[in-house]
């Protein structure tokens, strides 16, 4: 694929997809699984997605509408990483679909007057067009769940019931948890206990986000506890594409001003897509000409590298470590960063193209197999 290509791009295997979603699957049955579409919104990627029947987040209108041209028949869902979305895409995400698929779209807020702003704005729009406003339902994004969410939920429940419209349920990001999983769960489940008995939603709804692997204790308590939720999605958008992707950068200059010391400078870097990238993870040297592989395989004559991305800044320093000497046009390959910031551009570089392959999830040495 390298010899063929001139830039950075993101190998995906779509196999190593499909085998985590089943996986997935068989682990939380009673779950609905959901991708975010903010990570890789591209037309082949959600087709697939769309036949193993997953949902999707979205949060601007152009991955709604790709997503709405691609995958007919998948449900769409406000993602919670930002709040305070433009008027056009709820207007669309409410207002150009049918009442029925509008009233079961709960729309995320962070506190009351987020949800007044929301409902004001959706019903201006819909006398302009004179349409009905549909029952509207709102998530309310838990942050961190602190001493405060009691009177958070309180009080944006109350705003939901003053404009007749409901609060239906909460969301958390596990990823942002700042304690033990267990700890969060055990606070998790008394916020949910809080809706239901004192807030009266009957059975709320559960929106989370997993973190980089679906723990056992979370699975646990899953199993114990979607019985009594209306509804329960994990956004498991980390664990899908984790290990099914690789960054392939090609190298664009090499400094080498002592014997045991070399600089390599790559075409993406901190401000792109490697900016969640592991500074003590060294990528996987590949000659750009096959038949120079074998120098790759003597590790007797690795320098010292320290790997830059292309921006001329300091803080772009990729990884420092043991590679081997490399040549301009050459490639060094970044591992498990399937999940990254590909929509990421920065003084004009471009982000990487996205190709994509069928390997069952071997796309580079140390891949599990």
């Amino acid at each position: 694929m390298s010899e063929s290509r001139s830039r950075v791009f993101l190998l995906l295997d779509l196999a190593a997809i499909t085998q985590t979603h089943v996986s997935c699957r068989k682990r939380l049955p009673k779950v609905r699984l959901i991708y975010s579409t903010k990570h890789n919104a591209s037309a082949k990627l959600l087709a697939v997605l769309g036949r193993l029947g997953m949902d999707l987040r979205v949060g601007t209108n152009f991955d709604m509408e790709t997503c709405r041209k691609n995958c007919n028949d998948i449900r769409l869902w406000d993602d919670p990483s930002c709040t305070g979305k433009t008027n056009s895409y709820y207007r669309r995400l409410i207002l150009d679909v049918s009442m029925s698929v509008a009233s079961s779209t709960p729309l995320i807020v962070d506190g009351h007057d987020e949800l007044r702003r929301l409902v004001s704005a959706i019903t201006r729009m819909s006398q302009r067009r004179q349409k009905q406003l549909p029952a509207l339902c709102f998530i309310m994004k838990v942050d961190g769940l602190s001493d405060e969410w009691k009177d958070a939920l309180s009080t944006t429940h109350a705003a939901a019931s003053s404009t007749s419209h409901r609060l239906v349920g909460i969301s958390l990001d596990l990823l942002e948890r700042k304690t033990t999983l267990s700890n969060s769960l055990a606070l998790l489940s008394d916020v949910l206990v809080y809706c239901r008995d004192e807030l009266g939603m009957g059975n709320p709804q559960l929106h989370l986000t997993a973190p980089d692997s679906i723990d056992p204790i979370l699975a646990d308590w899953l199993s114990e506890n979607s019985e009594w939720l209306s509804l329960c999605t994990l956004d498991i958008s980390h664990i899908l594409v984790k290990d099914a992707g690789a960054i392939c950068t090609r190298i664009i200059g090499v400094k080498q001003n002592q014997a045991s010391k070399i600089h390599y400078y790559i075409d993406d870097g901190c401000y792109g897509s490697l900016s969640n990238h592991s500074k003590s993870t060294v990528p996987v040297p590949l000659k750009a000409k096959a038949d120079d592989g074998d120098e790759l395989l003597n590790s007797s004559h690795d320098l010292e590298a320290t790997v830059w991305g292309p921006t001329c800044d300091g803080i772009d320093k990729v990884c420092v470590g043991k590679l081997p000497k490399l040549c301009r046009d050459d490639w060094l390959v970044f591992g498990n960063t399937g999940f990254c910031d590909v929509g990421t551009t920065f003084n004009g570089f471009a982000p990487p193209d996205v190709v994509y392959c069928a390997l069952g999830g071997v796309l580079y040495p140390s891949a599990p197999r």
